[in-house]
């Protein structure tokens, strides 16, 4: 059977998120708003707040009237005229004025708004220090990018926890920026803001506009809030998503095996998730968690399920978990293209996507059928269709184990072994055919640049075939008896 160790566990907080969202911006009009170093540069149009950089005009702010500490804050955001620079403030203050000034200068750090030459990356995203002429972000981890579009709404998501600012564009993570503590301990706390960025003589007028703007206050570490957060689709709804408390038993079963050279962590823990059979990653850096508690022998249905499982901070353990499939059969193993996961789930391989972005799979297409057994079987899934992986010449191989499979593809094409072996078969599930065979339970694939196929194969529990690491070539028969 195939099963790892519990490594994810899970304790689930139920509570709603929505109650604990404030709305920043009506949609209306400017209430709860002031404008600072200069007048009449805002106004509202469309539902959407407009700032106008004119010449002469200079830098300036429009600023909640209420102060936010720690918080996740969402909002949309325009550059009209992509000439313009802008920005959002956080954790702001004015200094002090002087001489003949009425209000003193808006400082603090600045969410960075700007996409001039967007097809070359934009800096947005990263944390500048407004008042302080410096970035906050580092110069070795800025980041440039692509996530900005120009002339387009673009969500951003900004988490503030302690001296740690993490910004997404769009879904995508930016970077995470801590802080310098001189900064931190001035301003630990202070208004949102929408800057102006003054034009040169003979320029403009620019326009930037701003929409959706929410912002929801946290606890602490141990806040019982849950956030809801721009997906890789730009929805803002994420109401599915539930906060990890890492209540795992206090003495872990096991330690952690010592491994030369790397740092073993333990990413989510409590007993909640039993069984979890294969972990894969998306390429935003969300990790997913297939786990089965059927194990190997049960025959119950809808006992599987894959989460989803974000780690917002970057400290190495998980934050949020969503139920990105649930009640599924035998989830085995699965790799990302992009938005779409390839998964086998024995007797289907079959594709998932989360089309309007809450961190639940909405689309499913079976690509392919009769991978091994399903659950009528009197084994359930044991020795079953175990993983998948895709290739760089685009076809999906997949590991099948010693009770065969008579595979049917999309096209009709069919594939049968009798021993376990690698039946392989395009992205679209056509085109079935065997690649090896003569294993016996193969476990997992790996598969590098050149097209090596590596698969780890399990025991005939003492009956003279050991564990063995194959190295499967095309047409190869390992030699493991039909």
């Amino acid at each position: 059977m195939k099963y790892l160790t519990a490594i994810f566990v899970l304790l689930l907080n139920t509570s709603q998120a929505e109650d604990n969202w404030i709305t920043l911006f009506n949609g209306k009009n400017l209430d709860g708003w002031t404008e600072r170093n200069k007048k009449g540069s805002f106004h509202v149009e469309g539902g959407a707040i407009i700032g106008t950089a004119r010449e002469g005009l200079g830098t300036t702010f429009l600023c909640t009237n209420q102060d936010f500490a720690d918080f996740e804050l969402e909002f949309e955001c325009k550059l009209i005229d992509p000439d313009l620079n802008s920005g959002v403030q956080i954790r702001s203050r004015n200094r002090a004025p002087q001489g003949n000034q009425k209000v003193g200068p808006v400082e603090g750090p600045q969410v960075e708004i700007a996409a001039k030459n967007p097809d070359r990356g934009s800096f947005s995203g990263n944390i500048f220090g407004q008042g302080w002429g410096q970035w906050l972000t580092p110069k070795d981890g800025r980041i440039n990018h692509l996530f900005f579009k120009g002339a387009e709404w673009n969500q951003f998501r900004v988490l503030a926890k302690g001296d740690k600012v993490t910004t997404w564009i769009n879904g995508s993570k930016v970077v995470t920026t801590v802080i310098p503590a001189e900064r931190h301990e001035t301003h630990p706390s202070g208004f949102v803001g929408l800057q102006i960025h003054g034009i040169k003589e003979g320029s403009g007028p620019f326009k930037v506009a701003w929409r959706k703007i929410r912002i929801r206050e946290l606890g602490g570490e141990n806040s019982e809030a849950q956030s809801v957060s721009p997906s890789r689709k730009g929805t803002t709804e994420m109401s599915t998503r539930k906060r990890l408390q890492h209540q795992g038993p206090k003495t872990p079963f096991r330690d952690l095996p010592n491994f030369q050279d790397h740092q073993l962590s333990r990413f989510a823990t409590a007993p909640e998730i039993n069984c979890p059979v294969s972990v894969i990653a998306e390429p935003s850096g969300a990790v997913y968690a297939l786990c089965d508690e059927n194990a190997g022998l049960g025959r119950l249905p809808n006992q599987g399920t894959v989460w989803r499982l974000i780690d917002e901070d970057d400290d190495g353990k998980a934050d949020f978990v969503t139920k990105f499939i649930a009640n599924i059969d035998t989830p085995r193993g699965g790799q990302f293209l992009g938005d779409t996961l390839y998964l086998v789930h024995p007797p289907y391989v079959s594709t998932f996507r989360d089309i309007d972005g809450d961190g639940v799979a909405d689309e499913q297409a079976v690509l392919a059928k009769g991978f091994a057994h399903d659950l009528s079987w009197q084994r359930g899934a044991d020795h079953s269709t175990n993983d998948l992986r895709v290739g760089i010449d685009g076809w999906i191989y997949l590991a099948v184990g010693d009770f065969g499979a008579s595979a049917v593809g999309s096209d009709g094409s069919t594939a049968k072994l009798r021993t376990g072996g690698v039946i392989r078969m395009r992205l679209d599930g056509s085109d079935l055919e065997i690649y090896a065979r003569g294993t016996r339970n193969t476990y997992d694939l790996a598969i590098n640049h050149r097209l090596d196929i590596l698969a780890l194969d399990n025991t005939n529990d003492g009956d003279g075939w050991d564990m063995r690491l194959h190295h499967l070539t095309p047409l190869a028969h390992m030699g493991y008896p039909n």
